[in-house]
């Protein structure tokens, strides 16, 4: 297959260059790739695009690590007609719920704003019903990306010269957070007090403490009295289902939010293990925190990849909202017989 290559390089336009309003070297250039308008009845960025002449929802998920970079919903393959090839029965992917077999899929053409490609084999996974296709992590490589959800827009930039440059051009003083690149984007953040590896995952509606942190961070009785949440989906075909959480505090960067309320699960549940030697181990990493479109509706966020650095700045409203769902059912929990 061949590999994806970067956004950018799909763009059209040459680029407008943004100025920095912190103090930067004179040679510093962010220039603006594109911009790209989301839909704002949805929670996570979905931008619209168009798949072999049909509208489609585009999801920019940083959580998404594939090394192809993209990724089309199963249910989105078989609406399109998108001609599917099976792969080896070994090919899966893992998520929330379990894996997923992996297929590939024949694009003739994909468009997303300025941008065109054709011609494209694509992974094809997912045994929900969600009908999106997904751009992940590796098309942003090499490149700036800004979450702007309060005023419905996604961001691509280029930066130049910039190193040890504040590139929150919108504000003068922007919290700042180290991040790292370990296929998912990974920052630490604390909770009561304590250090978690969070992951940034703009493709998760909701921020997510995995229910194996509770007892280091001193709230494993919430375990047992925390009241039901959502009923989570991923990738598996099995639910999960969450408890919302009563915290002490939360912080990133230097911002910090007292009493919060926060989803939490085990997230390894229906997850595969295999066997190493004398050991079982899980065949999947699962992080210790996922770091939600919440978080990112509540924020201006620029993710500087190429510098490690998370800008940020408190838009307003709830950072961690609860809404209203209803709990997980025994069937949607375990699998059927």
């Amino acid at each position: 297959m061949r590999s994806a290559p970067s956004f950018a390089a799909l763009v059209l336009s040459a680029g407008t260059l943004v100025h920095c309003l912190a103090a930067e070297p004179q040679n510093c250039k962010l220039v603006r790739i594109d911009e790209w308008a989301v839909r704002p009845e949805i929670p996570t960025p979905v931008l619209e695009g168009r798949i072999n002449g049909q509208r489609v929802g585009v999801l920019i998920d940083t959580g998404a690590t594939p090394k192809e970079g993209a990724l089309m919903h199963r249910a989105l393959a078989r609406r399109l007609g998108v001609p599917l090839v099976a792969l080896h029965p070994s090919a899966r992917v893992g998520g929330i719920g379990g894996e997923s077999q992996v297929e590939i899929g024949y694009i003739n053409e994909i468009r997303l704003g300025k941008a065109v490609r054709e011609d494209w084999r694509v992974l094809v996974a997912g045994e929900g019903k969600q009908d999106l296709f997904i751009i992940g992590n590796q098309f942003f490589q090499d490149h700036e990306l800004e979450f702007d959800l309060s005023r419905h827009r996604v961001r691509l930039f280029k930066s130049e010269g910039c190193r040890g440059v504040s590139l929150a051009y919108w504000t003068r003083s922007p919290s700042v957070a180290p991040i790292w690149i370990d296929g998912w984007i990974y920052v630490e953040v604390r909770v009561n007090g304590q250090p978690v590896r969070a992951i940034l995952d703009s493709g998760a509606s909701t921020t997510i403490l995995d229910s194996s942190v509770l007892a280091r961070i001193g709230a494993e009785a919430q375990l047992r009295t925390a009241a039901p949440g959502w009923c989570i989906r991923g990738m598996g075909k099995q639910a999960v289902a969450s408890q919302i959480g009563q915290f002490d505090s939360f912080a990133i960067g230097d911002e910090l939010i007292r009493n919060p309320k926060i989803y939490f699960a085990d997230l390894r549940r229906d997850m595969p293990r295999v066997n190493l030697l004398f050991f079982e181990i899980d065949k999947y990493e699962t992080p210790e925190m996922i770091l939600g479109a919440d978080f990112l509706r509540a924020h201006r966020v620029l993710i500087a990849r190429p510098h490690g650095k998370l800008f940020f700045t408190y838009e307003g409203g709830t950072v961690f909202p609860i809404l209203p769902a209803a709990p997980c059912s025994e069937q949607a929990v375990e699998p059927k017989q």
